[in-house]
């Protein structure tokens, strides 16, 4: 076979080694295998190890996060929380794969990123700087609800190579709404209003959602009137905005919001609250701010941050009680009921 074409000694002898290698190159192979899913499950497989790891208070619930890590792991699923976590363990056993070509980044929406993930992105960029924006009142995931400073950053980085700086002048909304909205959160008292005056946040409690669609759409209509071109009906989930799109699809050129869509577009949309973050709109409607949605305090920034996506104009509407979220404006007379 070779001696029907000629071939260079060097070349031949390479065809060779190849062939003699390739039973080693296989075994060299298998031993290079490394399985990432099961060794993360190794972190879960015992609730009880987790006091050989760390000191002090334990997460609450942990042999139930551990279950449903375990069962999620067992279906080829992934938490949207242990995706980092994983990813990091494989580049710590495996070879952190670094890019230090990089010199600056700017992270926004800081509040809603994990210290795993601040973590993965210093060894990620070893060589870059950070400019990291964000507002902790706004955190809508759960890893983020106790996270209240920059501390993470400061423990990663050390004080000497971290600076704050704080901006409590809000911008966005007119004078009404900020008044409203920083009564909703703790150490609200720091933000500072822009000196711009307009309408009072309005709440209107209804007794069912016939009653409610029927203000909405009347509140829509208004709104158009005024020249608003942008106007939000925000709900707290996907499923209540589905909902609700159905539900007021007489509006004219009404559209949805989901995750899948491309870009924002101008006029009336329904969006459930944790898309409206990081967009303004000239008027916001809080679906349905009532105890029933509302009620778990774990809930406060989502609806915080959902209110103050409005520039010019509030208006929540509640059926049945409201939410206990509001009870400080109530009291301090902050919204017109």
């Amino acid at each position: 076979m070779i001696a029907d074409y000629e071939i260079e000694p060097e070349s031949l002898a390479r065809l060779i080694a190849h062939q003699k290698m390739k039973p080693l190159r296989k075994q060299v192979r298998a031993f290079r295998f490394v399985d990432m899913n099961g060794m993360y499950k190794q972190l879960f497989a015992d609730p009880l190890k987790i006091s050989d790891w760390i000191e002090g208070e334990k997460p609450e619930r942990w042999p139930d996060i551990c279950r449903m890590t375990l069962e999620m792991l067992d279906e080829g699923k992934l938490f949207y929380e242990d995706a980092t976590p994983l990813l990091l363990l494989k580049e710590l056993i495996l070879g952190f794969q670094t890019n230090s070509s990089i010199k600056h980044l700017v992270v926004d929406e800081a509040q809603d990123y994990s210290p795993f993930q601040f973590e993965f992105l210093r060894r990620l960029f070893p060589a870059a700087r950070m400019t990291v924006l964000g507002d902790f009142n706004q955190a809508i995931f759960v890893h983020a609800s106790e996270m209240v400073d920059f501390t993470t950053l400061t423990n990663l980085y050390g004080l000497d190579e971290t600076e704050v700086i704080t901006i409590a002048r809000s911008y966005r909304s007119t004078k009404p709404i900020i008044e409203f909205t920083r009564r909703l959160v703790p150490n609200g008292e720091s933000i500072i209003p822009f000196e711009r005056e307009g309408e009072q946040p309005v709440l209107k409690q209804v007794a069912d959602h016939t009653e409610l669609h029927r203000y909405i759409a009347s509140n829509v209509a208004d709104f158009r009137g005024l020249g608003f071109s942008s106007i939000a009906i925000i709900c707290k989930s996907a499923e209540e905005s589905k909902s609700a799109y159905e539900a007021l699809s007489g509006i004219e050129e009404i559209k949805l919001l989901k995750s899948n869509s491309i870009e924002y577009e101008q006029g009336v949309v329904v969006v459930p609250s944790y898309l409206s973050k990081g967009i303004e709109f000239d008027a916001v409607i809080i679906y349905d701010a009532s105890e029933d949605v509302y009620g778990d305090e774990n809930l406060r920034s989502v609806f915080y941050t959902a209110c103050t996506r409005a520039m010019h104009y509030l208006q929540l509407y509640s059926v049945g009680e409201p939410s206990q979220l509001l009870r400080n404006v109530l009291r301090e007379g902050f919204i017109q009921a």
